[in-house]
């Protein structure tokens, strides 16, 4: 969960979260707080805490680990198990404007605020039991989705611990939850990097000495398009 609080920003642009309209269900004695405490309120909270770092593709899930997406349940049960850590800091919010509207002798006011932050902690509470957290994850499935096609759809991208390689020019960029990558190669790209095994063996196979490259590229080429297929 703390990597995927470093890494949160602005969700990936391809993601399908539809905002939806929250429904309004009537709790006696708590009006203006019914709405802050539904299903479909907690997965707004999940969605706009973690929705850049979760998605939902041909019924996995997959979790955003800094350099790739990971097809994993037990991060989205873990960002889904902060809920009522989260409505118990919404709870605070509004007890302490209650004790603003208080301090500003606006007795009224005070009482509808301290209302809420009852209420609210209440749901927290029950924001810890299954139910509610499979809820939770059982909106999301359908708020957070991505089309199977927009998974690593650059042929030419090859994910490395030290960033994306583009195949056809050698450049590095950055890693990108939004190109959709699922794969890494573990090891970090060296562009000066050479492997004289390699090379010995590329001059016998086209016996060149090295001085004329031209079979050697040919054989490194080849090899390169058949490894990569």
């Amino acid at each position: 969960v703390a990597q995927f609080e470093q890494s949160a920003g602005g969700g990936p642009p391809n993601v399908h979260s539809v905002d939806r309209p929250i429904v309004s269900v009537k709790r006696r004695g708590i009006p203006k707080a019914h709405y802050l405490t539904t299903d479909q309120a907690n997965a707004n909270r999940i969605r706009s805490a973690f929705g850049s770092l979760l998605f939902v593709s041909a019924g996995r899930w997959y979790v955003w680990d800094g350099r790739r997406w990971v097809a994993e349940e037990a991060g989205v049960y873990d960002c889904v198990c902060r809920l009522s850590e989260i409505v118990r800091s919404e709870a605070k919010d509004w007890a302490a404007k209650a004790a603003q509207a208080d301090a500003d002798g606006d007795a009224a006011k005070a009482k509808e605020m301290a209302a809420i932050a009852k209420a609210v902690a209440g749901w927290a509470l029950k924001c810890e039991m299954k139910g509610t957290i499979e809820a939770c994850c059982g909106l999301l499935r359908k708020m957070l989705t991505v089309e199977p096609d927009s998974l690593d759809r650059d042929p030419w991208a090859l994910n490395t611990l030290s960033g994306i390689v583009d195949l056809r020019t050698g450049e590095v960029r950055v890693h990108d939850p939004g190109e959709y990558i699922t794969k890494l190669v573990p090891i970090r790209y060296d562009p000066e990097a050479r492997c004289e095994g390699w090379v010995r063996a590329l001059r016998q196979i086209t016996c060149e000495d090295g001085s004329g490259r031209d079979g050697e590229e040919e054989a490194r080429r080849a090899a390169g398009v058949v490894d990569f297929l």
